[in-house]
């Protein structure tokens, strides 16, 4: 079925599957770069003969799912060389090291899910928790592949992470604060943890927007991913702060303005004040900042956030003051007189 797979989106129009795909109205290629082998073998049952036989059947072990790869890999970069291939990885990190013996000099990069629970942490702490423990786990599981693989990296890919996904009904503001947490350690981890991807679970529904049968919307972690979007295409600034500290920052500029998201993660502080400082390689500011204020209307996924339009000033040091609700967000955005 793979190898058929890869035909299908792949092959030439004149090839078996190919030509299937033309006749459905595609006669190009899709050219499918990055395929992944399986998701969550480790923990997933499965149904060997379906539809055929409705018989559950157990998750593989990690030698199982090591011999159904190298029964793929080998045969599917013969077919297309270019592909960049993503094994299932584990949490477990004993089950992942058949399969990274057995193909991980063919593997692209390993993924490693990961869920945020809002259930047993407090709202705090679960919005800290891509740095108290994704970071971790991923270190864990970096030199796993770096030990298990030689000469050859292993990139991981962060391609399953949210908050309960599937248990919340609502989406608001602990998944926004996490959100951003979890943005700042791709910002800062990616490069020495060699990730080379990363995604939320999931966009629809459980996250980003809300679909009716005839409507859609924003969710308050939509409506933040929206406003992180805008450090799209900018300069990535980095700025020095504590992972585990209340705020954090991203900063980005182009080439005629400022542009930073604060995020206070505490409950407990009503206000935090922070000082932004006109550094090196920054053009001269403007003599006021337009702020943008998330207000969190409460710390739980049925609350959300009341937006609030303000200008504060800049002083001639480049000096700009910020009071940020508790758990909420501000974005600030500064022209350069220069431009």
């Amino acid at each position: 079925d793979a190898l058929d797979w890869v035909e299908y989106c792949n092959g030439d129009s004149d090839s078996k599957w190919g030509s299937v795909r033309a006749e459905r109205g595609h006669a190009e290629p899709y050219n499918v770069t990055i395929w992944y082998l399986g998701n969550e073998i480790a923990v997933q049952s499965r149904y060997v003969n379906y539809p055929e036989n409705m018989t559950r059947v157990p998750p593989p072990g990690g030698w199982e799912y090591a011999n159904i790869g190298a029964n793929l890999v080998t045969k599917m970069l013969k077919v297309d060389p270019t592909l960049k291939l993503i094994a299932a990885g584990s949490t477990r990190m004993y089950w992942n090291i058949g399969f990274l013996e057995k193909v991980g000099k063919h593997l692209w990069a390993a993924s490693l899910h990961h869920y945020f629970d809002d259930k047993v942490q407090s709202p705090s702490d679960v919005s800290k928790a891509p740095y108290t423990e994704y970071l971790p786990l991923a270190t864990q599981f970096r030199a796993l592949l770096d030990a298990a693989v030689e000469n050859h990296t292993v990139l991981i890919s962060s391609d399953e992470w949210g908050v309960n996904a599937w248990k919340d009904t609502e989406v608001g503001a602990p998944q926004s604060l996490t959100a951003i947490s979890m943005i700042v350690f791709l910002l800062k981890h990616s490069k020495e943890l060699r990730i080379g991807a990363a995604n939320f679970f999931m966009p629809i529904n459980e996250g980003f927007i809300r679909v009716g049968p005839f409507t859609s919307k924003l969710t308050p972690l939509g409506e933040v991913a929206e406003l992180l979007g805008q450090h799209q295409g900018r300069q990535r600034l980095d700025i020095n702060f504590s992972e585990d500290a209340d705020v954090i920052i991203i900063a980005s500029m182009s080439s005629n303005s400022l542009l930073l998201t604060l995020a206070n993660r505490a409950i407990e502080s009503r206000f935090q004040n922070v000082a932004i400082i006109n550094g090196t390689g920054i053009g001269d500011l403007s003599d006021y900042a337009e702020a943008v204020i998330f207000k969190s209307n409460g710390t739980t996924t049925k609350d959300g956030f009341e937006k609030i339009y303000t200008v504060t000033t800049v002083t001639k040091l480049g000096e700009v003051s910020v009071e940020i609700p508790a758990y909420s967000i501000v974005r600030l955005s500064i022209n350069f007189t220069s431009a």
